[in-house]
């Protein structure tokens, strides 16, 4: 981990200590996926334990902190004061037909020259064992296993830049195109070199704040519009 401040190691820890039952949980879904038996009661009953433990242990840890999130909302009790952004759970679908392909965040909004802005950030994805974070001025990185070595590596966008070669995440169609249904998924691999482009429509800003500031902090570009947002390595510029 570095140098990097005690926030990012709070925020693994709360996220590693949300998941160890979210991983219990997520191979009894895959048990129930052969059933007639609805497994939607489950997964909402497995979201609201992984919100008591993720809101509980953030308003722990810093009890003056604002909440933004799409189950709970809290402002800050001081001015100036810092903001979690949370999503729960990102690719909730994923999730409740047993696909690992599904993760969580949390980022940390503060107010720099007079503007909100996101200075630390994690996504974890549980079932895969990988994550990602990022530091303002710090880079963006990625802690896991890559092959036999497990360890702390730098992402860095790639330099693909030829329609031919790149590969986007987006709702549309074609060969280039790869629809993964988790948004943080296609933000660490734009981050991480794996994707050119990704788009997402309709979003709200505190679900995808941490994917946007790992692509940013990665070397890449980001165009907000609204709540339309476009992440690359540049390449939507050409």
């Amino acid at each position: 981990m570095g140098d990097f401040s005690s926030v990012i190691k709070l925020i693994i820890d709360i996220l590693d200590k949300s998941s160890r039952y979210l991983v219990r949980d997520y191979y009894e879904l895959r048990s129930l996926q052969s059933s007639r038996k609805s497994t939607h009661q489950f997964v909402d009953k497995s979201i609201e334990k992984l919100q008591k433990i993720i809101f509980g242990e953030l308003q722990r840890v810093r009890p003056n902190f604002g909440i933004k999130s799409s189950f709970f909302n809290k402002n800050s009790e001081e001015e100036n004061q810092a903001t979690w952004l949370v999503n729960i759970m990102d690719a909730k679908n994923n999730f409740a037909h047993a696909l690992p392909l599904f993760g969580l965040s949390i980022a940390v909004e503060e107010r720099v020259g007079g503007e909100d802005v996101v200075t630390s950030a994690v996504i974890s994805f549980p079932l895969m064992e990988e994550v990602y974070f990022a530091e303002r001025g710090k880079g963006a990185w990625y802690t896991g296993t890559t092959g036999q070595y497990t360890g702390t590596v730098r992402l860095r966008v790639s330099h693909r830049t030829e329609r031919d070669d790149y590969l986007e995440s987006s709702t549309g169609s074609g060969n280039s195109v790869r629809i993964f249904g988790s948004d943080l998924w296609a933000c660490v691999c734009v981050a991480s070199g794996r994707l050119e482009a990704a788009s997402m429509k309709d979003r709200a800003y505190h679900d995808i704040a941490s994917g946007i500031f790992l692509v940013r902090e990665s070397g890449g570009e980001v165009q907000i519009l609204g709540s339309n947002f476009n992440l690359s390595n540049g390449v939507l510029r050409k």
